[in-house]
């Protein structure tokens, strides 16, 4: 599941880089540092997803 996070949020923060590069650009951030700088500060977020217990649906 955390993979999965983690390639769904890369994928937003390429099209956040794309359609709004100049204010990145401005800032003087590339939009490639922008994506990679995004997935990795997420590392914790997305580990916590794994180490939590999993949850099993009521009723099926």
């Amino acid at each position: 599941m955390a993979g999965g996070w983690r390639i769904l949020l890369a994928g937003a923060a390429a099209l956040v880089a794309v359609d709004h590069g100049p204010a990145p650009r401005h800032l003087g951030v590339r939009r490639r540092a922008f994506v990679a700088e995004t997935v990795r500060l997420s590392a914790p977020l997305a580990a916590s997803f794994t180490s939590a217990p999993a949850r099993t649906p009521t009723g099926v």
